[in-house]
This record gives structure tokens, C-alpha cells and sequence, in this order.
């Protein structure tokens, strides 16, 4: 009888210690998923401020390109740059030599109610390289400017003497 309670007795120890021991693997299963889940809420939330901050930046660069994009008007049939307009050039100049990660594309255009299509086509060419010259003139390396004339096939704006312009659009 005393062999079977010594048995019996460290049969309930030994069960005592296997419940332990379960009871710990539990705890440590239980706290390793809260771990876990904790691991991918941080990634999760890392993503989202990585979304956001590139949303931030794509549309500080938009606000950018709107503000310093700038049309050159010109008097008729004329390439000359007037002086309120060399002054945008040059405000445009100064950003994008201050910010080199931006080119700019311009585009010379013509109005389709005075001169032949061919005539403007030439004006257009001439009014572009008019304001990439003036770009360069000021600092603005050539490879960051993309240059094009339409002459009078696209008319950008309603009003003819509108369309007398050159179209610089930073990107």
C-alpha cells in the first residue's frame, strides 16, 4: 500500500508539473501570436506612413510644377522675348537651378488667324528656341530641357493671341 501512495504521489507530482509545463507552452503560444500580430500592426502601420509620405511628396511636386510652369506670350509674328516675359524665364530658371530634379518641356505654338501653316510652324520653332536659349543663357543645363514647336496644328487656348506662346511645363 505505501509503494502505491509513493507511486501515486509522484504519479500527481509529475502530473502536477506536465499541467505546469503546458500551462507555460500555452502562455508562451498565446504571447508569441500577440507578438505576431503586434510585428504586422507595426508593418501594417509603416506601409501606411510610407503611402502617405509619398502622397505628400507627389503632391508637393505637383503644387511645384503648377506654380513654376509658366507660358511665354509673344506679340505677333514675333520671336522676341518681351521683358515681362524674360522675367518669368527667369524666375523659372532660378527654381530650376535651385531644384535639379526637375526638366522642363516646352512647346512653341503659333495662332492659326494670322501667317500660313508653314510660316508659324517656323515662328513656333523659332519662339522655343527663343526661351530654351534664354534658359541655358541663365544657367539651366540643355539636358534638362525638352524642346518642341506645333506651330499652328494645336491651339491651346480659346483666344488666338493666347495660342502666341511658348508652354514650359516643369516634370
Amino acid at each position: 500500500v505505501s509503494d502505491r501512495l509513493i507511486y501515486s504521489a509522484e504519479n500527481e507530482d509529475f502530473q502536477d508539473q506536465v499541467k505546469f509545463v503546458r500551462m507555460h507552452l500555452q502562455l508562451s503560444q498565446e504571447e508569441l501570436a500577440r507578438q505576431q500580430e503586434e510585428r504586422e500592426r507595426q508593418q501594417q502601420l509603416e506601409r501606411q506612413q510610407q503611402e502617405l509620405e509619398a502622397q505628400r511628396m507627389a503632391a508637393q511636386r505637383a503644387t511645384a510644377i503648377a506654380e513654376h510652369s509658366e507660358n511665354i506670350r509673344f506679340t505677333i509674328g514675333s520671336a522676341n522675348i518681351l521683358r515681362d516675359e524674360a522675367e518669368k524665364i527667369e524666375r523659372m530658371a532660378q527654381w530650376l537651378i535651385e531644384n535639379e530634379d526637375y526638366s522642363v518641356v516646352i512647346i512653341g505654338y503659333a495662332d492659326r488667324e494670322t501667317g500660313t501653316s508653314a510660316g508659324n510652324l517656323r515662328l513656333s520653332e523659332r519662339r522655343a528656341e527663343a526661351v530654351t536659349r534664354a534658359l541655358v543663357e541663365v544657367g539651366v543645363a540643355q539636358e534638362r530641357i525638352t524642346t518642341s514647336f506645333v506651330g499652328d496644328t494645336e491651339q491651346p487656348f480659346d483666344n488666338p493671341a493666347d495660342n502666341r506662346v511658348v508652354i514650359c511645363t516643369l516634370e
